[in-house]
């Protein structure tokens, strides 16, 4: 009898385990739902620091307790991988943590992903889909979270498979679609949504040059194709934040175009890198679909706090610089950086920028002439110079405007300010805003540069970004 028993309560707590595994993701009765996101474990078989990987995920599960993880891709580094991924999945099948996964660039340098999927599926808590094969990649799906007190769906969580080369025109065109009947399907109103992928488009750049982007931002992102899936999504209007991993310099978090862009603090000991190890956290609140609050968590505790959305000031007024020209500067002659017109194209990186100084003994002051091509009414003025060792000599930025390109002409001054030093790998230390107190309108916009902090033949800008009144 004592047997039967025994035999019977294995079958129940089996079946029970097996029923608990199969639950959908739901908001908490308290109308909160987590997602701790992790990014580039970089496990190495038998590598002395996985302890430390382990100890760091282990770590952020029971300092956050959160609803479900998500891994943004690089998994494992070296061949072989096969233990670190099933270390990996034995890892979350012990903490009952449902997580799901998005394959990074190393990711597919060691075994297919076909293999790597299989080894994770092993535990019923992974949640990723492989996904229609017409979609580039291997794992590009939806998860839905459902209502704390019903079936219906509250949030998507939409994962992409940006592996090596970023995202590509199949992902864009099935994001669409997809996108598209979801929201018939919810009479006509785009579902609140969050995006995961490996490695950062463009236009996360424009953290850098945003006064309220909070985290560190030292690394560029890659030069890759850009097929627009970050028009898509403002297109939608359903995605509020696209979380990435890849840069381990970086974990800054903020704003563009009414749509949070967010770097991962890097979660793994073998990876280069000054940031201490940790992960993004990520809170939704059901009574607040379009908001949620993240941070990063550390173990000196969470730190970064960002709100969605943030409170800028400056939603909206950040004027478009399509077809806006640099009249005239006194720009080196060899262009050897990008040419004059690299402060206007939107990319911020040391190598694409207005330069002089290159084998020439002329000093300051140094000057640029923007043709905005109508009249402004300008509020700020946020500049972003060369973050290159070699360039990080500029130092006090004084701003004019007018309505001739005459260097010599008539101007008005409306804005004065000096960088406090140097600065250093973090792009954020190159990032000038300046508010204009005054009412002044014109066309022209001067920068006038008359002093520098080590070399007065040097100076060199990235990019210049303009907003209205």
């Amino acid at each position: 009898m004592k047997k039967l028993t025994i035999f019977f309560l294995t079958i129940f707590l089996f079946l029970f385990g097996l029923l608990s595994y199969g639950q959908p993701l739901k908001f908490r009765k308290d109308g909160t739902f987590k997602i701790v996101q992790f990014s580039d474990f970089h496990l190495i078989d038998q590598s002395p620091k996985t302890a430390q990987t382990v100890a760091t995920i282990q770590f952020v599960l029971e300092a956050e307790k959160p609803d479900m993880v998500m891994i943004t891709g690089d998994l494992a580094f070296e061949k072989p991988t096969q233990e670190p991924l099933k270390l990996l999945a034995n890892l979350f099948d012990e903490a009952k943590m449902p997580f799901a996964v998005v394959f990074g660039n190393h990711d597919v340098d060691q075994i297919p992903k076909e293999e790597a999927w299989s080894i994770l599926s092993s535990t019923p808590y992974f949640l990723s889909e492989q996904g229609p094969k017409e979609v580039s990649g291997l794992g590009n799906y939806i998860l839905p979270v459902r209502a704390s007190k019903s079936e219906k769906t509250a949030i998507l969580l939409y994962g992409f498979d940006s592996g090596y080369q970023g995202i590509q025109p199949s992902h864009v065109a099935w994001y669409r679609s997809e996108s598209a009947r979801l929201t018939a399907e919810n009479g006509g109103y785009a579902m609140p949504a969050l995006a995961f992928l490996h490695i950062a488009f463009l236009e996360f750049s424009n953290l850098i040059a945003d006064s309220h982007t909070v985290g560190t931002y030292a690394q560029r992102i890659n030069d890759i194709p850009n097929p627009g899936i970050f028009d898509a999504f403002v297109d939608m209007k359903d995605v509020m934040g696209v979380f990435v991993g890849h840069c381990h310099d970086n974990d800054a978090i903020g704003q563009y175009r009414n749509i949070a862009l967010s770097f991962c603090r890097k979660s793994g000991a073998d990876t280069y890198g000054a940031l201490e190890k940790g992960a993004r956290v990520i809170e939704l609140y059901e009574d607040k679909p379009r908001t949620f609050r993240s941070w990063i968590r550390e173990p000196s505790g969470a730190v970064n706090m960002f709100s969605y959305p943030s409170v800028t000031g400056d939603e909206g007024k950040k004027l478009d610089k399509t077809g806006w020209t640099v009249e005239v500067s006194s720009e080196d002659a060899t262009k050897e950086y990008g040419g004059k017109n690299a402060i206007l194209d939107g990319i911020i990186d040391a190598n694409n920028c207005w330069a002089w100084g290159w084998n020439t003994t002329k000093v300051s002051p140094h000057w640029i002439i923007i043709d905005m091509k109508k009249a402004v009414e300008v509020g700020k003025i946020v500049t972003t110079r060369s973050g290159r060792y070699t360039h990080r000599y500029v130092k006090t930025l004084n701003y004019f405007i007018g309505n001739s390109a005459d260097v010599n002409g008539a101007w008005t001054p409306i804005a004065t300010g000096a960088y406090p030093d140097r600065g250093s790998d973090n792009w954020r230390t190159h990032v000038l805003s300046l508010n204009v107190n005054q009412s002044a309108t014109g066309r022209y916009l001067k920068l006038l540069m008359d002093d520098s902090f080590v070399d007065p033949t040097q100076a060199a800008i990235s990019e210049i970004d303009v907003y209205s009144k």
